[in-house]
């Protein structure tokens, strides 16, 4: 079985009212594991939608998804937020960080919410910062920071628990584009040196062809 299995899925949002919307209308994606595959597609085309499922944030409407073998339509809340925080790292568009805190602080956040030892909350966000250059920002508040030294902050606290997959939601897009070059190119170094499977939406053709693999997304079906 692929890494990720996803067969015939649909998400409908307000079902059976008179504003119901179908986001998904079954979509197939499979993803090997250590593959870098770009979603693309235009707005409202299901891509946000796509991503929210493989992460176990929201479920689909009808259809199978598989994570690593294991059903993910058979797991509680509980269980789901275990594997998320274990298995699955994500980077956002807007960053998703807490903008008065330090960047040491944003980066382990993720730790607190599973079973790191005081040593780990120490040791884990400086050696993440490490290997993406950006030691040397971790006393400084986020409101202080630069786009891209955001985006790499944002990186390395998806980073943190050394998650196998890396989900990224439109990382570049508020990026000049020398930034989002040196910004995809973490990510195409994450799948390439140290293994990782990396899914990113992204509206960004050049973006996109640096990835292993394109699919494209329209009116809620993928191709490719």
């Amino acid at each position: 079985m692929s890494y990720i299995e996803m067969r015939g899925i649909v998400k409908i949002y307000n079902k059976g009212k008179d504003n119901e919307v179908a986001a998904l209308r079954g979509a197939d994606l499979i993803v090997e594991k250590g593959e870098s595959v770009a979603v693309m597609g235009v707005s409202g085309s299901g891509k946000s939608t796509l991503l929210n499922i493989i992460g176990t944030l929201d479920d689909a409407t009808e259809g199978s998804y598989f994570l690593d073998g294991e059903d993910i339509s058979k797991l509680s809340a509980l269980k789901k937020a275990r594997l998320r925080n274990e298995k699955i790292g994500f980077a956002l568009q807007d960053f998703g960080l807490l903008e008065g805190e330090t960047a040491m602080y944003n980066i382990k956040m993720p730790l607190y919410f599973g079973k790191s030892t005081a040593k780990e909350l120490k040791t884990k966000p400086r050696e993440t910062a490490e290997k993406l250059g950006i030691d040397q920002l971790l006393k400084r508040k986020v409101s202080s920071l630069s786009g891209g030294q955001k985006q790499r902050v944002a990186i390395a606290r998806a980073l943190v628990n050394d998650p196998q997959l890396i989900l990224a939601d439109e990382p570049t897009s508020a990026l000049d584009r020398k930034t989002a070059d040196e910004i995809v190119g973490i990510f195409v170094r994450l799948q390439k040196e140290f293994g990782k499977t990396v899914v990113m939406v992204t509206h960004d053709k050049a973006v996109a062809e640096r990835f292993d693999r394109i699919v494209r997304i329209e009116d809620g079906r993928i191709y490719g």
